[in-house]
């Protein structure tokens, strides 16, 4: 059960940090063709949205067409089981510490209620798991989940299927290396403002996904830089993941074309993929994704 668990949460994790309004604009894509400084073949970048919901699932033929055109498929992470094993264990307390414990006795029953009502078998898993990953079912509850995978999942797959390499960009651990800047105790408390206040959270997930299926990438960096998160968690969650995994895409990109598919966050600003890339000398270009 803990490897469902594990293999839904990791692409719904983000979502719940982007909970600000966003600003409407029609320029921008979220499909993005690198060329330029020596590449013989173009790469391509595709933003996602980590959901099962299939509102988000609006491209057609033209992103399948650029993933046949590539060598390889490069994810944030991989969506394999085997993968996620080797670092189960870092999703769980300690034993010595548990959600009760972490709690005062009426927060913990408003969680317990929430969790009993809306997350199922789930419900059985609060005590133990990290908030932080309870807070990511949350987040997923507030989302349709009409289609069996969420988008990377879906591409991931795709790939498979025609028989290309499919890796990650980064492990496990590095993305649940960030979520330890919060102590359990903020954890807890952010899981218990969630469930408090789950009609503010759900509106706003609601908005962050209307602004992706708009491809509005502005709208998506102003809800970032609204958002509360912290600047040390902000830097850590975006701008140095952002660092790095452009570190390993440039490694890539005169050896074979790949097609990338990160969450649409990681793509806009000064410190996005974007910008980071053209800074590096690449020619970045827009295509429509229909």
């Amino acid at each position: 059960m803990i490897m469902v668990v594990l293999r839904n949460i990791f692409y719904s994790l983000i979502i719940v940090w982007f909970s600000a309004g966003a600003v409407f604009s029609q320029e921008g894509s979220l499909l993005w063709e690198i060329s330029g400084n020596g590449i013989e073949k173009p790469s391509y970048l595709f933003g996602t949205m980590h959901v099962k919901d299939k509102r988000a699932f609006f491209f057609g033929d033209s992103l399948l067409n650029k993933l046949d055109k590539c060598d390889a498929m490069a994810g944030e992470i991989v969506a394999d089981l085997d993968v996620i094993k080797k670092d189960i264990g870092m999703i769980l307390m300690p034993d010595s510490v548990n959600l009760k414990s972490l709690l005062d006795k009426d927060d913990y029953k408003t969680v317990q209620k929430y969790a009993r009502k809306n997350l199922g078998v789930y419900a059985l898993m609060i005590n133990k798991i990290k908030p932080i990953f309870t807070s990511a079912l949350v987040t997923e509850k507030m989302m349709e989940q009409d289609v069996g995978e969420t988008i990377d999942e879906y591409l991931q797959r795709q790939a498979k299927k025609r028989d290309k390499e499919v890796f990650g960009l980064e492990s496990i651990s590095d993305q649940l290396e960030v979520l330890n800047l919060y102590s359990l105790e903020e954890q807890a408390e952010m899981l218990v403002d969630m469930v408090v206040n789950i009609d503010k959270y759900q509106e706003a997930t609601l908005k962050m996904l209307h602004t992706y299926i708009a491809q509005d990438l502005e709208g998506l960096l102003v809800a970032v830089k609204d958002s509360d998160i912290g600047d040390e968690f902000s830097y850590a969650l975006l701008e140095e993941r952002n660092k790095k995994m452009v570190k390993r895409i440039q490694e890539l990109l005169h050896e074979k074309p790949v097609f990338y598919a990160v969450g649409a966050g990681h793509l806009p600003g000064e410190e996005g993929i974007l910008e980071l890339l053209r800074k590096e000398g690449y020619t970045l270009k827009p295509l429509p994704v229909k």
